[in-house]
């Protein structure tokens, strides 16, 4: 908050067209291994050392292959030189982020109190640094070298964490394991490189089609909707491991499982939208006043969305489990096009409220209307669909309101 208002509506645009711009090649920075990773050590097809090791070599190829990717366009772009080198300064925090497949054999074997400890230390230390930079009135460059402070410091928790949860570490490189990974994780890259640009192009398209500070106030309310999507993703990272083993024990009890987990998904997602929608004055003022009252409206419009980010993450284990990633990488590829077209005729016609609704549409694209096309994906919505039913939660209030009866 202290820092979008140091800044201001224009750096601050600066800065978050520097972070939605390098967003877009992130999707290189583990080549889609992230949740293959995950489900690999949960199956125990390869070993834990093989994974680490193979997952390191991954994520060092990807953050080089994202810091220079995203540095040169601009550059053939003709882009102007402070923002080229705050993108550069960024991909350097992807190179740090190879670490990051500690974070996935954590996440597999249920040890997320960990990576939770170790995030929250790590976001107290940047903020303090953040803070300090604000005293000293420093410039963006200082801000933006925060984000790899944060991405060394929570490589080497994770290091830690991981020592904690499996002892002696050790790792080694493996080109079967990397063969196998990198060829169930090419469609995740595309999907990812689809659901990228739909939700950051039109950070970037208001700023080419408007100004920093338009810019600068749509991020701010972004950022605010966008604030309590770790609400579903903490239960989406949860649930993962415990529908992978019901998955390979029993498809029935996965089914009802999947049902009852995206049951309490909607009614989280649920109360969030509400309490976004009532306080979204408030909370646009308190965090960064006046000069972004502006943010309001957006906020309002944007929270709406996120009943599709929590489907987006329910049916991402479905996927994974089923092998379906080739068929979310056409939905989500379909979706971002159809984005892009709309950002272009609404941004020019109705400014950020514009954008908002070309990103609900391509999300109501790529999580609902598309993917009853193909039989195996219709019967991941049918599950969806029970489950808006509210069947099992109606089941369990009665159970314990019988009892206290």
């Amino acid at each position: 908050m202290m820092v979008v208002r140091y800044l201001g509506p224009e750096k601050n645009g600066i800065l978050s067209y520097c972070l939605a711009y390098i967003s877009l090649w992130s999707v290189l920075s583990d080549l889609g291994s992230a949740t293959i990773i995950q489900k690999e050590e949960i199956l125990k097809e390869i070993s834990t050392s093989v994974l680490i090791g193979t997952g390191l070599v991954i994520g060092f190829i990807g953050g080089i292959l994202t810091s220079l990717g995203a540095s040169v366009s601009l550059f053939l772009f003709n882009e102007k030189k402070e923002i080229i080198l705050c993108v550069l300064l960024l991909g350097c925090s992807y190179i740090i982020k190879a670490f990051y497949a500690i974070k996935y054999i954590l996440l597999a074997r249920l040890r997320a109190d960990l990576l939770v400890k170790a995030n929250v230390t790590v976001q107290f230390i940047v903020a303090f640094v953040k803070i300090f930079f604000i005293l000293i009135k420093g410039d963006l460059y200082l801000f933006i070298g925060c984000y790899c402070i944060e991405a060394l410091l929570q490589a080497v928790i994770y290091l830690r964490a991981a020592q904690e949860s499996l002892g002696k570490i050790s790792w080694s490189f493996s080109v079967p394991a990397f063969k196998k990974i990198i060829l169930q994780s090419w469609p995740n890259i595309i999907s990812s490189v689809a659901v990228v640009i739909y939700m950051k192009s039109d950070q970037i398209m208001i700023r080419n089609m408007m100004d920093d500070a338009t810019a600068g106030i749509y991020a701010a309310a972004v950022t605010i909707a966008e604030f309590a999507q770790f609400v579903p993703l903490a239960i989406a990272n949860t649930m993962l491991p415990i529908l992978t083993e019901k998955f390979s024990e029993d498809p029935e009890e996965f089914s009802l499982k999947y049902i009852d987990y995206f049951e309490k998904m909607l009614l989280t997602i649920a109360v969030i939208i509400i309490v976004t929608l009532l306080s979204a004055w408030i909370l646009v003022y308190i965090m960064y006043g006046s000069a972004y009252i502006k943010a309001v409206p957006i906020v309002r419009m944007y929270a709406l969305s996120e009943i599709f980010v929590a489907i987006g993450l329910a049916e991402g284990g479905y996927i994974n489990l089923h092998r379906l990633q080739k068929k979310h990488m056409c939905v989500t590829c379909i979706a971002a096009g159809i984005n892009i077209l709309l950002n272009y005729v609404l941004i020019s016609k109705f400014g950020c409220e514009g954008a908002v609704v070309a990103t609900i549409v391509a999300m109501s694209l790529q999580t609902v209307i598309l993917y009853p096309y193909w039989k195996d994906t219709r019967q991941m919505i049918k599950l969806l669909g029970y489950a808006f039913l509210f069947r099992n939660t109606r089941k369990q209030l009665k159970n314990v309101f019988g009892r206290k009866s």
